[in-house]
C-alpha cells in the first residue's frame, strides 16, 4: 500500500497489478510487438508473484531486481538477463506512462526512430484501433494553433453534420 500524493489516502491496489495491467493496455492498444507480450507478461507475473507486501512497489522493484532474480535460483544467465529486462521495461514503461498518459509513447527498441530534435511527439489514443500522433513546437501551441488544428481535425469526423455550426468558448482568447 502507499500514500496518494496530494491525500491522506491509502492505494490499495498494488504496484504490481498496475504494472501488468499497463502491459495489457499497451498490448491490446497494439503499442507493442504482439509476440514479445505474453513472455514479458509471464515474466513479470513470475516475479511479482514472489514479492512480500511491504516489496510491492516500483521503486523498490526496480532497486533489487537482482534479489528478485535470485528467488528464482533455475534460471540460466540468459533467462535471468530476459526477466530483468522486462522487469525493467515493464515498470519503467509504467512509471512513465502514469507520470503522464497523454504524453507517454513506447520506446521503440531499435534505434530507427529518429527523434527530433526540439519537438515532442504526443500519441491521442481515440479508439483501441487507432490514434492521432502530433508533432509539437518546443515552444508549444498557442491557443490560436489549437484552434487551427481543430479545424484541421473537424472535416475528418466520422459524425460529421455540416448544418451544425461549430462554437468556440468565447472565453478562450483570440489573436
Amino acid at each position: 500500500m502507499k500514500l496518494i500524493a496530494g491525500g491522506n489516502q491509502l492505494s490499495l491496489i498494488k504496484d504490481s497489478e498496475e504494472v501488468l495491467k499497463f502491459l495489457d493496455l499497451i498490448y491490446k492498444n497494439h503499442v507493442s510487438p504482439p509476440e514479445l507480450f505474453p513472455a514479458i507478461r509471464s515474466q513479470c507475473e513470475t516475479c511479482f508473484s514472489l514479492l512480500m507486501e511491504d516489496e510491492d512497489s516500483c521503486d523498490w522493484v526496480l532497486n533489487h531486481i537482482d534479489m528478485i532474480l535470485d528467488r528464482l535460483p533455475q534460471l540460466s544467465p540468459a533467462q535471468r538477463a530476459s526477466y530483468q529486462s522486462a522487469l525493467e521495461m515493464a515498470v519503467r514503461g509504467y512509471q512513465a506512462w502514469s507520470a503522464d498518459p497523454f504524453g507517454w509513447h513506447l520506446q521503440p527498441a531499435t534505434n530507427n526512430h529518429k527523434k527530433k530534435p526540439g519537438k515532442r511527439i504526443l500519441t491521442f489514443p481515440v479508439t483501441a484501433e487507432s490514434c492521432i500522433e502530433v508533432v509539437l513546437p518546443e515552444a508549444g501551441l498557442t491557443v490560436e494553433d489549437f484552434k487551427r488544428l481543430g479545424l484541421f481535425l473537424y472535416p475528418y469526423c466520422s459524425d460529421l453534420d455540416l448544418t451544425k455550426r461549430i462554437f468556440w468558448d468565447p472565453e478562450l482568447p483570440s489573436s
